[in-house]
């Protein structure tokens, strides 16, 4: 075999590469958030309880993503509400039109029926009314592959939920496009206690990686999935502490 132009330096770049530099795959980071990140969620429908915590979001600097569902059913003033929440610098995403589960619904109906009913029509109705809408998150966190095919023609990325065995997925990883996320769950009935949460704002910042979080109503008396205004405020408090900043989902691709 004939090699041409400096043969040796290439052999030698390609032992380096092989052996990474000496380095065991542990050593590297994870990802590309220089300082880490944190990526703070919200689902469902909530306009009227988001809207009245504004003040706190903005007080703690928090910029979040809030996938919407049932938006067909929004009023006017809700609408003008969600149109605030965007102006404050929030990001707003999809969460399908009556948050079925979609693997359940695709067996019964089949996947271009519940495309058009439960993502195309709220969705074309949002884009029409002025958001910019661009990422989808799984009611319940139920997806297969065939599911992430079809919307990711549709989304730039997926989110769907980690659970007690898989809580390391919610970490990003990788920047970009056409990508599967998984969100830690951090409403009050979670798995995860504050000192779990706050161990995982430090793992973030170690791997400068992104770590997605998310939740649903906020400080809500009497109802399971809330986070109170204590937990969010630990978690800002946290990341300060770290120097990590938080980016909405469309941010980090």
């Amino acid at each position: 075999m004939r090699f041409k132009g400096n043969w040796a330096f290439a052999i030698i770049i390609s032992i380096l590469s092989i052996t990474n530099f000496g380095c065991h795959k542990a050593d590297i980071p994870y990802g590309k958030f220089e300082n880490g990140a944190i990526a703070f969620t919200f689902d469902d429908h909530f306009i009227d309880n988001w809207y009245r915590y504004l003040p706190l979001l903005d007080s703690l600097q928090i910029k979040a993503t809030f996938y919407i569902s049932h938006y067909h059913r929004f009023s006017d003033d809700q609408k003008s509400k969600l149109h605030t929440i965007e102006a404050h610098g929030h990001e707003i995403a999809y969460h399908t039109a009556s948050h079925p589960d979609l693997v359940k619904e695709v067996k019964k109906k089949g996947m271009a029926v519940v495309i058009r009913d439960e993502i195309e029509r709220n969705l074309h109705q949002m884009k029409r009314d002025g958001f910019d809408v661009n990422n989808f998150a799984y009611p319940f966190g139920a997806y297969d592959a065939c599911l992430n095919t079809s919307l990711l023609r549709m989304f730039k990325s997926v989110r769907c939920v980690t659970n007690r065995q898989n809580f390391e997925r919610g970490f990003v990883g990788q920047s970009g496009e056409q990508q599967v996320y998984f969100g830690v769950p951090v409403d009050m009935n979670a798995a995860l206690d504050d000192a779990k949460i706050t161990e995982f704002i430090g793992t973030a910042k170690e791997r400068h990686d992104c770590l997605i979080l998310f939740a649903h109503q906020i400080q809500r008396e009497n109802v399971a999935y809330q986070i109170s205004v204590d937990r969010i405020k630990l978690i800002a408090r946290e990341a300060a502490a770290k120097g990590i900043k938080f980016v909405r989902i469309k941010d980090i691709q």
